[in-house]
């Protein structure tokens, strides 16, 4: 007697929706990393900006307090 519905074919349908799934699932990782790598690097590029612009003010105050 033969199982109905489990053959070569039924299975090789299971194991390439399985993998286009796991595929897809990869891609979207991949990109949700790439998408928190750009935020990291906009954040760090920001905040040593705003460090950069606060030391310059310091600087600029201290030159008038040394003056």
């Amino acid at each position: 007697m033969q199982k109905v519905g489990i053959g070569p074919i039924d299975d090789a349908k299971i194991r390439n929706k399985i993998e286009s799934t796991s595929l897809q699932l990869q891609f979207f990782h991949a990109k949700m990393n790439v998408r928190k790598a750009t935020l990291q690097s906009l954040f760090v590029f920001i905040h040593r900006l705003i460090g950069l612009a606060i030391s310059g003010r310091l600087q600029r105050h201290s030159c008038h307090f040394t003056a």
